[in-house]
Protein backbone atom coordinates (compact mmCIF):
# COMPACT_ATOMS: atom_id res chain seq x y z
CA UNK A 1 0.00 0.00 0.00
CA UNK A 2 2.86 2.49 0.64
CA UNK A 3 4.46 1.83 -2.34
CA UNK A 4 1.45 2.27 -4.30
CA UNK A 5 0.35 5.51 -2.86
CA UNK A 6 4.19 6.84 -2.90
CA UNK A 7 4.43 5.93 -6.72
CA UNK A 8 1.66 7.92 -7.20
CA UNK A 9 2.77 11.11 -5.13
CA UNK A 10 6.12 10.92 -7.10
CA UNK A 11 4.49 10.73 -10.65
CA UNK A 12 2.53 13.55 -9.90
CA UNK A 13 5.28 15.44 -8.14
CA UNK A 14 7.45 14.67 -11.96
CA UNK A 15 4.74 15.90 -13.68
CA UNK A 16 4.58 19.19 -11.78
CA UNK A 17 8.36 19.81 -12.56
CA UNK A 18 7.77 20.20 -15.78
CA UNK A 19 4.03 22.20 -15.48
CA UNK A 20 4.25 26.31 -15.36
CA UNK A 21 4.58 27.10 -11.15
CA UNK A 22 1.61 27.98 -9.66
CA UNK A 23 2.38 30.73 -7.35
CA UNK A 24 0.88 30.05 -4.01
CA UNK A 25 -1.79 33.20 -2.57
CA UNK A 26 -1.88 32.17 1.18
CA UNK A 27 -1.02 35.82 2.93
CA UNK A 28 1.02 35.73 5.70
CA UNK A 29 4.16 38.20 7.24
CA UNK A 30 5.80 35.30 9.38
CA UNK A 31 5.87 31.64 8.00
CA UNK A 32 6.89 29.24 10.09
CA UNK A 33 9.03 25.73 9.28
CA UNK A 34 9.74 23.21 11.20
CA UNK A 35 11.89 20.03 10.47
CA UNK A 36 13.29 16.98 12.13
CA UNK A 37 14.11 13.43 11.41
CA UNK A 38 11.95 9.92 12.09
CA UNK A 39 13.97 6.62 12.34
CA UNK A 40 12.20 3.51 10.71
CA UNK A 41 13.38 -0.02 10.80
CA UNK A 42 13.59 -1.93 7.06
CA UNK A 43 13.39 -5.45 6.01
CA UNK A 44 15.37 -7.19 3.89
CA UNK A 45 17.61 -4.09 3.25
CA UNK A 46 21.36 -3.62 3.71
CA UNK A 47 20.99 -0.87 5.90
CA UNK A 48 19.31 -1.64 9.35
CA UNK A 49 17.26 2.00 9.70
CA UNK A 50 16.76 4.78 7.49
CA UNK A 51 15.57 8.48 9.06
CA UNK A 52 13.21 10.09 7.34
CA UNK A 53 13.35 13.46 6.89
CA UNK A 54 9.81 15.54 7.61
CA UNK A 55 9.14 19.09 7.45
CA UNK A 56 5.71 21.48 8.25
CA UNK A 57 4.90 24.86 7.09
CA UNK A 58 2.09 27.20 9.16
CA UNK A 59 1.62 30.62 9.62
CA UNK A 60 0.56 30.47 13.30
CA UNK A 61 -1.21 29.14 16.06
CA UNK A 62 -5.45 29.21 16.91
CA UNK A 63 -7.19 28.77 20.00
CA UNK A 64 -9.31 25.21 20.25
CA UNK A 65 -12.03 25.62 22.81
CA UNK A 66 -11.37 27.13 26.29
CA UNK A 67 -8.30 24.80 26.99
CA UNK A 68 -4.73 25.46 26.40
CA UNK A 69 -4.84 23.42 23.34
CA UNK A 70 -4.07 24.86 19.78
CA UNK A 71 -3.66 24.31 16.04
CA UNK A 72 -1.52 25.62 13.36
CA UNK A 73 -2.75 27.29 10.60
CA UNK A 74 -2.39 27.31 6.83
CA UNK A 75 -0.39 23.53 7.64
CA UNK A 76 1.03 21.93 5.30
CA UNK A 77 3.60 19.08 5.81
CA UNK A 78 5.94 16.53 3.71
CA UNK A 79 7.85 13.65 4.39
CA UNK A 80 10.74 12.41 2.09
CA UNK A 81 13.46 9.47 2.41
CA UNK A 82 16.48 9.37 0.63
CA UNK A 83 16.86 12.70 -0.80
CA UNK A 84 20.26 15.00 -0.71
CA UNK A 85 20.16 17.85 1.53
CA UNK A 86 20.36 20.20 -1.64
CA UNK A 87 17.37 18.28 -3.01
CA UNK A 88 15.31 18.39 0.45
CA UNK A 89 15.74 21.72 0.54
CA UNK A 90 14.84 22.50 -2.83
CA UNK A 91 11.78 19.83 -2.32
CA UNK A 92 10.65 22.33 0.45
CA UNK A 93 11.05 25.45 -1.63
CA UNK A 94 8.72 24.37 -4.18
CA UNK A 95 6.63 23.67 -1.47
CA UNK A 96 6.33 26.43 0.26
CA UNK A 97 6.22 29.17 -3.23
CA UNK A 98 3.05 26.63 -4.61
CA UNK A 99 0.94 27.33 -0.92
CA UNK A 100 2.20 30.53 -0.21
CA UNK A 101 2.55 33.99 -1.08
CA UNK A 102 6.17 34.42 -0.21
CA UNK A 103 6.45 37.37 -2.34
CA UNK A 104 5.05 39.12 0.63
CA UNK A 105 6.23 37.48 3.67
CA UNK A 106 8.71 39.07 5.78
CA UNK A 107 10.28 36.52 7.66
CA UNK A 108 10.42 33.16 8.11
CA UNK A 109 11.30 31.24 11.37
CA UNK A 110 12.97 27.54 11.89
CA UNK A 111 12.61 25.22 14.29
CA UNK A 112 14.42 22.52 15.06
CA UNK A 113 16.80 20.05 17.28
CA UNK A 114 19.87 22.14 16.38
CA UNK A 115 21.54 18.96 13.67
CA UNK A 116 23.11 20.93 11.12
CA UNK A 117 20.52 19.65 7.92
CA UNK A 118 17.47 20.55 9.96
CA UNK A 119 18.69 23.69 10.30
CA UNK A 120 19.93 24.14 6.68
CA UNK A 121 16.20 22.63 5.19
CA UNK A 122 14.48 26.28 4.55
CA UNK A 123 18.14 27.73 3.22
CA UNK A 124 16.45 28.14 -0.46
CA UNK A 125 13.37 29.70 0.37
CA UNK A 126 14.96 33.08 -0.29
CA UNK A 127 14.01 34.69 3.07
CA UNK A 128 15.14 36.16 5.61
CA UNK A 129 15.57 33.56 8.26
CA UNK A 130 15.47 33.48 11.99
CA UNK A 131 16.33 29.95 14.36
CA UNK A 132 14.56 28.98 17.04
CA UNK A 133 15.78 25.82 18.78
CA UNK A 134 13.17 23.98 20.07
CA UNK A 135 12.09 23.62 23.86
CA UNK A 136 11.40 20.14 24.02
CA UNK A 137 14.92 19.51 23.28
CA UNK A 138 16.24 22.20 25.70
CA UNK A 139 13.80 21.73 28.08
CA UNK A 140 15.05 17.82 27.92
CA UNK A 141 18.64 18.48 28.44
CA UNK A 142 18.25 20.79 31.30
CA UNK A 143 15.85 17.90 32.84
CA UNK A 144 18.42 15.11 32.20
CA UNK A 145 21.56 16.73 33.03
CA UNK A 146 20.90 19.33 36.08
CA UNK A 147 16.50 18.18 36.87
CA UNK A 148 17.74 16.28 40.21
CA UNK A 149 20.60 19.37 41.60
CA UNK A 150 18.51 22.78 40.47
CA UNK A 151 15.22 24.16 39.96
CA UNK A 152 14.06 23.77 36.38
CA UNK A 153 11.13 26.10 36.13
CA UNK A 154 13.60 29.13 37.77
CA UNK A 155 16.10 27.97 35.11
CA UNK A 156 13.95 27.72 31.94
CA UNK A 157 12.75 31.38 32.71
CA UNK A 158 15.95 33.05 32.50
CA UNK A 159 17.52 31.21 29.58
CA UNK A 160 14.70 31.74 27.52
CA UNK A 161 14.55 35.63 28.65
CA UNK A 162 18.01 36.65 29.20
CA UNK A 163 20.39 33.57 26.95
CA UNK A 164 22.42 30.78 28.48
CA UNK A 165 24.95 33.83 29.90
CA UNK A 166 22.17 34.35 32.33
CA UNK A 167 22.60 30.22 33.69
CA UNK A 168 25.91 28.94 32.62
CA UNK A 169 27.36 30.08 36.29
CA UNK A 170 24.52 28.09 37.49
CA UNK A 171 25.02 25.24 35.52
CA UNK A 172 29.12 24.83 35.70
CA UNK A 173 28.63 24.86 39.35
CA UNK A 174 25.58 21.79 39.67
CA UNK A 175 28.20 19.58 37.35
CA UNK A 176 29.62 16.99 40.23
CA UNK A 177 32.91 16.46 41.05
CA UNK A 178 33.25 12.66 40.51
CA UNK A 179 33.91 10.92 37.27
CA UNK A 180 30.80 8.91 36.62
CA UNK A 181 28.49 8.31 33.81
CA UNK A 182 25.73 11.33 35.72
CA UNK A 183 28.88 13.77 35.47
CA UNK A 184 29.45 12.97 31.55
CA UNK A 185 25.92 13.45 30.80
CA UNK A 186 25.85 16.69 32.78
CA UNK A 187 28.77 17.92 30.89
CA UNK A 188 26.81 16.63 27.57
CA UNK A 189 23.70 18.67 28.12
CA UNK A 190 25.94 21.62 28.90
CA UNK A 191 27.91 21.75 25.68
CA UNK A 192 24.39 21.10 23.50
CA UNK A 193 22.91 24.25 25.37
CA UNK A 194 25.87 26.55 24.62
CA UNK A 195 26.53 24.89 21.10
CA UNK A 196 23.31 26.71 20.24
CA UNK A 197 22.81 29.37 23.04
CA UNK A 198 22.64 31.98 19.56
CA UNK A 199 19.40 30.44 18.98
CA UNK A 200 17.94 29.80 22.35
CA UNK A 201 16.19 32.85 24.10
CA UNK A 202 12.84 33.34 22.76
CA UNK A 203 11.66 35.29 19.94
CA UNK A 204 9.88 38.35 21.12
CA UNK A 205 13.51 39.62 23.15
CA UNK A 206 14.86 39.87 19.93
CA UNK A 207 14.54 43.15 19.13
CA UNK A 208 11.83 42.53 16.37
CA UNK A 209 9.22 44.39 18.05
CA UNK A 210 7.38 44.68 14.54
CA UNK A 211 6.23 41.25 14.43
CA UNK A 212 3.73 39.27 16.76
CA UNK A 213 5.31 36.01 16.87
CA UNK A 214 3.89 32.27 17.94
CA UNK A 215 5.16 29.69 19.47
CA UNK A 216 6.85 26.83 18.27
CA UNK A 217 7.54 23.34 18.46
CA UNK A 218 4.22 21.75 16.70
Amino acid sequence: MCRRVGEKVIAMESYEQFQEPVLGTCPADVLYCESDGLYIYLQREKEAKAEVKIAMFYTGKERIGRQKRFRCTDKITSCQLGLSGLDWQSHLREIAWRHYDLDHVCLAVAGGDGAEWVRNSFDCLGLPLLHKLDKYHVVKSLKEGFGSLLDISELKKKLFKNGFSAIEKTLLEAIVPDDGAFRERQINNFNYLKKYQDILTNLDTRGLEDFKFSSLGA
